[in-house]
């Protein structure tokens, strides 16, 4: 009878032990990754971007959101709303700020960001390439304050140069200023005012109509970067090209942008794969668009049409009759309440001579 009670007794602490263990909270360590977690709540990241999901950048950021889902062992997943579907694109920046989507890809905007823009996308600084323009950039946004200060309310992940603005033609090559003369030309903002002071008639297009209004000859000239030419199939409608050398007229950065609270809402160790992976993201997607200018060149070839690279003679020509814009640009910010705007340009001028 006492062996039996005995047994009894070691069966229901055999079960405790098993029961108790059942109860205990405990940490998942991923086999694949040196990331772990003690966290087993999934993390949905709602993602909007202004470009439809199967152009070549957008393949490159679903490539990247998916790394970090397989780092993280499929605790983190991204629904992405391309081409607008979830916000218009001059909505964007709003809303992150007010978690409408917790990221978001966002091609940077003079009337959000004027200072910021201004240092990039005013043509004619003098920006040898895509990759000095980006240093540039980040060397301005880290010093100056005033540029801090645009991006309130929303954490920069990446920011990377889009490609460099050309001139593309459908009649002749335009090498100097007064090859423009008397010619319409597609072109908007900053980019217009030079048309103009060219002696251009600059005419403001959209996208749905860039094909109809260059195949009718109701313009003659497009001033935009390689792969957009491409992409909305008017390249064969402008057979000849002039490159103001690896930086073009001038180029603006496109980022990924994300709502600070939630990043801050991350475990550690995610936060720090997210840094990691759209730090890679930012160089990453200027080699993707350098492939892109590159297949861009090899279609134009094989297709007969002239590009020409510009001498440095000609392209002086050129940031002569920009330098009065640039000087009304400042004015203009300046009217606006920025603070020390000179410096910062005379600093970029600087950073542009050092990296040359």
């Amino acid at each position: 009878m006492k062996g039996k009670i005995i047994g009894l007794l070691s069966i229901l602490m055999v079960l405790v032990l098993v029961l108790g263990a059942c109860g205990t909270k405990t940490t998942t360590t991923t086999t694949s990754t040196t990331t772990s977690t003690t966290s087993v709540e999934p993390i949905e990241i709602i993602f909007a971007d202004t470009t439809p999901a199967q152009a070549p950048r957008c393949i490159y950021l679903q490539q990247i959101a998916d790394e970090i889902t397989a780092e993280t062992d499929g605790l983190v997943t991204f629904t992405f709303y391309w081409s607008n579907s979830l916000m218009p694109q001059n909505e964007l920046v709003k809303g992150i700020q007010e978690d409408v989507a917790d990221m978001c890809y966002y091609p940077m905007n003079v009337d959000i960001a004027p200072l910021s823009w201004g240092m990039c996308g005013l043509p004619f600084q003098g920006v040898p390439s895509m990759e000095v323009g980006n240093q540039v950039w980040w060397d301005l946004y880290n010093e100056f304050p005033q540029v801090q200060a645009e991006w309130e309310g929303v954490k920069i992940m990446s920011s990377s140069m889009m490609p460099p603005i050309q001139m593309h033609t459908t009649g002749k090559v335009v090498r100097v200023p007064n090859d423009l003369k008397g010619m319409k030309v597609i072109a908007s903002g900053e980019t217009a005012k030079v048309v103009s002071a060219a002696g251009g008639t600059p005419v403001e297009v959209g996208v749905q109509d860039l094909y109809m209004s260059l195949n009718s000859a109701l313009t003659e000239a497009y001033v935009n970067h390689w792969p957009v030419m491409n992409v909305f199939g008017v390249q064969p409608l402008l057979p000849y090209h002039a490159n103001w050398g690896d930086g073009g007229m001038c180029m603006t950065p496109h980022m990924i942008l994300m709502n600070p609270a939630k990043f801050n809402s991350l475990p550690a160790d995610i936060q720090q794969i997210f840094v990691d992976k759209f730090l890679e993201h930012q160089a990453g997607v200027m080699e993707v668009d350098n492939s892109e200018i590159q297949r861009c060149y090899r279609e134009a070839d094989e297709a007969g049409q002239t590009t020409v690279w510009l001498t440095d003679e000609e392209i002086q020509q050129w940031m002569d009759i920009a330098a009065p814009l640039h000087a009304d640009y400042i004015k203009k910010l300046e009217g606006m309440g920025y603070k020390g705007v000179q410096e910062i340009f005379d600093r970029s001028a600087d950073l542009i001579a050092a990296a040359k």
